[in-house]
């Protein structure tokens, strides 16, 4: 095509992606909003309320997607409920001991050691990373 030619024209074809089945029931979250507040507020009204409904919604989905209890056909069924999943009973603050516990269920279901995350929040690996052995003081988790 030469200098200040035509460019064709072509209309994209996208094709679809279902997000959610149509048999899966939507996540829903209450927000509640009044007078009171609106006429009250020092901070704008609509960034608190977007904030809120965010932060709702993703700890609604995030407990579902991991814990959910559902049937997985209408409702969200959670990771640790799926079949095949293994558990382990624990007793009290979780240590390290539990955590090697852990690790040997992967191994001798023949889990792929490279495949392993850790989930945990963050006041728990902070707990964690504060136990010291009792002989020496050394830390008993690096960084490493």
């Amino acid at each position: 095509m030469g200098e200040g030619g035509q460019i064709p024209e072509i209309a994209p074809n996208f094709d679809k992606k279902t997000l959610l089945p149509t048999t899966m029931e939507s996540i829903k979250v209450i927000s509640r909003f009044t007078s009171e507040l609106a006429r009250q507020s020092v901070v704008a009204v609509d960034a608190a309320l977007t904030a809120n409904l965010v932060a709702s919604v993703a700890a609604t989905l995030d407990h579902a997607f991991i814990s959910g209890n559902g049937d997985g056909v209408t409702t969200i069924k959670g990771l640790l409920n799926w079949a095949g999943t293994q558990s382990l009973a624990i007793d009290g603050a979780l240590t390290v001991d539990d955590l090697y516990d852990a690790w040997t269920l992967t191994q001798t279901a023949y889990i792929d050691q490279g495949d392993l995350v850790w989930w945990m929040r963050p006041e728990t690996l902070v707990s964690l990373r504060k136990l010291k052995a009792t002989g020496s003081g050394e830390y008993l988790i690096e960084n490493d």
